[in-house]
């Protein structure tokens, strides 16, 4: 695929609803069922597109066995056909996106051999604002 077929983070659009991304995924971690803890209730991701910009991921249970490939932080991937969710509004938020990708029975992810973008995920913050805690809210610190 050409770099012009696939769409960056930047240029989401709730209204086109079959799209293709070329994402690493630096987060992911995952929730357990609120009514049963040996149950898996999601697969959360923090994804970055080529250019550095992040957006949240997740897997409903009924799917995280369609994604299993989706173990390991710094792996990339082809992403193909997930769909868009809002953000909760007052829901804990990762990144500065107002939408959080969704896959789902129609999306397929294949690994991706050629992803340009950077392996790491820093956003530097000046230490002040850390001591101060004036860090914004969508910003994650590890």
């Amino acid at each position: 695929m050409a770099a012009s077929d696939f769409t960056l983070i930047r240029d989401l659009d709730v209204l086109k609803d079959i799209f293709t991304m070329k994402l690493r995924v630096i987060r992911l971690w995952t929730l357990d069922s609120y009514y049963n803890k040996n149950e898996l209730f999601s697969i959360e991701l923090i994804l970055m597109d080529e250019e550095g910009n992040k957006i949240q991921g997740y897997v409903h249970k009924a799917y995280i066995y369609k994604f299993k490939q989706l173990q390991n932080e710094g792996e990339a991937f082809i992403i193909k056909s997930p769909n868009l969710a809002k953000m909760q509004e007052g829901r804990f938020q990762l990144t500065n996106q107002l939408q959080k990708l969704a896959l789902n029975l129609n999306s397929t992810v294949t690994p991706c051999d050629n992803f340009s973008g950077s392996v790491n995920d820093f956003d530097f913050v000046e230490y002040r604002a850390i001591i101060n805690g004036t860090v914004p809210e969508n910003m994650s610190l590890g």
